[in-house]
């Protein structure tokens, strides 16, 4: 007879729980966030590939533009990109204060001081962090490209004291990063 209750108990608790396998639940799906888009800005070359008619166009799709628009120096200062600075594009932008505006800033290829001399760091990231504060960016897009190897630390060094300093005043810090090419 006890033998009889316990199957007929389990049977009620396994039809009671319908299973109770979690993967039988149903699931809980959260309201999906919008998909944040980084996009990089050029100016472009000719009247094909102007980049500023196509930001008009595209910037509802768009969380962070990051424009090519300054390059630092080896001895840490900054000077305007070679395809230069776009006013209508700021002005845009802070019409669309919702996207945020990180602009690109790149480095010499060949020389690492800005990253190796302390002297040298320092002063580029006093001088990223006053060119961010000068035009009230959200923040920057760091994109050093084709480092070598033995300079990863280095890199580390730099964005993290960069990203100190950043952080401190609500201000973004991106990185771009290279594809590892080779062992």
């Amino acid at each position: 007879m006890k033998k009889i209750i316990s199957i007929i108990m389990l049977i009620l608790l396994l039809a009671g729980c319908n299973g109770c396998n979690a993967a039988k639940k149903p699931l809980h799906i959260p309201r999906q966030k919008k998909l944040q888009v980084m996009a990089f800005y050029e100016k472009g070359w000719n009247d094909l590939t102007y980049g500023f008619p196509s930001l008009k166009t595209h910037y509802t799709d768009i969380s962070i533009l990051m424009p090519y628009w300054y390059t630092l120096n080896i001895d840490g200062s900054i000077k305007v990109s070679a395809v230069g600075l776009e006013p209508d594009v700021i002005v845009f932008m802070r019409q669309h204060p919702e996207i945020k505006l990180l602009p690109l800033i790149n480095k010499d290829l060949v020389n690492q001081s800005v990253l190796t001399d302390p002297t040298i760091r320092t002063t580029a990231i006093n001088n990223i962090v006053k060119i961010i504060a000068d035009n009230n960016y959200d923040g920057i897009n760091i994109d050093f490209e084709l480092l070598p190897a033995q300079n990863r630390d280095d890199l580390t060094i730099f964005v993290r004291d960069l990203a100190k300093q950043l952080h401190a005043q609500n201000k973004m810090i991106s990185v771009s990063v290279m594809p590892k090419l080779d062992g």
